[in-house]
Formats: structure tokens, sequence, C-alpha cells
């Protein structure tokens, strides 16, 4: 028989990884009825497949310098932006205090071209006192398959430190 302690972990477990999980609809779903990008406009996916290592940590990520929000674990976001070439890079949060500090992400550069989707994906990796993000910018056929599995969550906006 369990205990009041392993009832309360257990239930705490439940509820992380329910927190930790994306609802929304999947690509696919999101794809039926997603209208295409404004003339001279591209689509840009951001997204988490796994974040094992740190799942609690949702990191924040920046679109030319604007703060889109926090990025879950099996979750993606879209946003349309004009043709060119746009920056995607990582805030820092302070509230890490399970992880240590958080190490500096350098931004990467993707190009949108008129009518096309562009996709970058999201890495969380732990290392000794730090959690380090990295991005990674996908080819189409790569995006389109990691993002299959992942659910649509509008970006959460941080919880000020």
């Amino acid at each position: 028989m369990r205990g009041p302690s392993q009832l309360a972990v257990a239930a705490l477990v439940a509820t992380t990884a329910g927190l930790a999980c994306s609802t929304g609809p999947t690509y696919h779903q999101l794809m039926a009825t997603l209208q295409p990008p404004a003339a001279g406009e591209g689509r840009l996916f951001v997204y988490l497949t796994d974040a094992s290592q740190a799942p609690s940590f949702w990191p924040i990520i920046a679109i030319d310098g604007q703060t889109m929000g926090l990025l879950r674990t099996g979750s993606f976001f879209y946003v349309d932006r004009p043709t060119g070439i746009h920056q995607v890079g990582v805030g820092t949060t302070t509230a890490n205090a399970a992880f240590g500090t958080q190490g500096q992400t350098e931004p990467v550069q993707v190009e949108l071209l008129p009518g096309t989707s562009s996709y970058v994906q999201v890495f969380v990796v732990v290392m000794p006192g730090m959690v380090q993000v990295q991005l990674t910018p996908e080819s189409t056929q790569d995006g389109q398959r990691d993002l299959a599995s992942l659910h649509y969550l509008a970006p959460t906006p941080p919880l000020p430190p």
C-alpha cells in the first residue's frame, strides 16, 4: 500500500507531465484549416520535440528581437513574416534554480521565401550547473516530419522574474 508521501509524489509527477504536454491541434490538423501566408510573406515554425533532460524548462523564444513567449515540450508555434532574413533567438531566464545558470544561445538566421515555410528546432541540453538551449534550422522535409507528432500551442508569455 502506498503512503501519503508516495501518493503526493505520484500526483506531482502526473501534474508536471500534464503541464509539459501540449493538447492543441496536431500539425496536420492545423494545416488542414490554416490559410497560406499572405502575399509577400512566409511562415516560420519553431518547435521543441523533446526536453527530457529538463522537462519543466520552457525556453523563451524571440523572433527579430520580439519575445514570442515560452515554448513547451512537444509543441510548436508559427508566425507569418515578410519574406527575407529573420532572426530566431532565445531569451535568458533567471528562474532556473533547478538547473543552475542558463548558457547563452547564439541566434540563428532563417530565410523566408514568399508562400513557403521554414523550420527551427529547439533543443534543451542540461550540462553541469547549467541548461543550454540550442537552435537548429531544419529542412522542409525534416521539419514537417518532426512536427507530425507535435501539437500547436500559442506561445505563453513568460512570467516576470
